[in-house]
C-alpha cells in the first residue's frame, strides 16, 4: 500500500465514521483513520476487509524447523559422541522430548517476532502523513481520514472534493 494520498481532518467521531462509510461507497478502496481514541464502528467496519496475517504460519514453520533441528542435534550427538549408561539405548527419544519442545517454542517465538517486524516494516520512524498540516492534533482532539492513492484511477482533485463534501475541517495532500 502506498503512503501517499489526500488527508482530511474532522472535528468529531460521527463525522469521521460517516466519511469512512461514504469513502467505501464512493470507490476509495484503501483508506485509513487516525483518531485520539478507538472508535468501535471503525474497528468493526474495517476488520472484515483485512486479510489474515501470515505471522501464524511463520511461527508454525519456525517452531517445526527449530524442533526438528533440536531433535536432529540430539540424535547427532548421541551417535557421534556415544556415552553408554546402564546399558540403555543410545537413541532414546523420550529423553529428547523436553529439549525438542523447548527449542520448538523458542524458535516459534523468534520467528513470530521477526515476521512481525518484517511485515510491519519496522523500524519505521517516519511516515509521510506526519508532515500533513495539523496532524499533531490526531492524538488530541481531531480525527483524520487518509485516502491512499494506490488505485490507478485515483484522482487527487476528486478526493479533495469528496473530503470537502464530507465537511472536512482541513484537507491536505500527503507526498513522500
Amino acid at each position: 500500500m502506498s503512503d501517499t494520498g489526500v488527508v482530511g481532518a474532522f472535528i468529531s467521531a460521527p463525522e469521521l465514521v460517516a466519511a469512512t462509510r461514504e469513502a467505501s461507497a464512493a470507490g476509495f478502496p484503501h483508506w485509513e483513520t487516525y483518531t485520539p481514541y478507538p472508535i468501535e464502528e471503525l474497528i468493526v467496519e474495517k476488520a472484515p476487509k483485512e486479510p489474515a496475517s501470515p505471522v501464524a504460519w511463520a511461527m508454525a514453520i519456525g517452531g517445526c524447523l527449530s524442533a526438528a533441528g533440536a531433535f536432529s542435534m540430539q540424535e547427532f550427538a548421541t551417535h557421534y559422541y556415544p556415552i553408554e549408561v546402564a546399558s540403555r539405548p543410545l537413541s532414546s527419544w523420550p529423553a529428547f522430548v523436553p529439549i525438542t519442545f523447548e527449542l520448538g517454542v523458542l524458535g516459534s517465538a523468534f520467528s513470530g517476532v521477526i515476521a512481525l517486524f518484517i511485515l510491519a516494516k519496522f523500524p519505521r520512524l517516519y511516515l509521510p502523513i506526519h508532515r500533513a498540516r495539523g496532524f499533531r492534533r490526531a492524538s488530541q482532539d481531531r480525527f483524520f481520514l487518509i485516502l491512499y492513492d494506490d488505485n490507478p484511477r485515483f484522482d487527487a482533485e476528486v478526493a479533495r472534493a469528496f473530503l470537502a463534501r464530507m465537511r472536512a475541517e482541513l484537507i491536505d495532500e500527503v507526498a513522500p
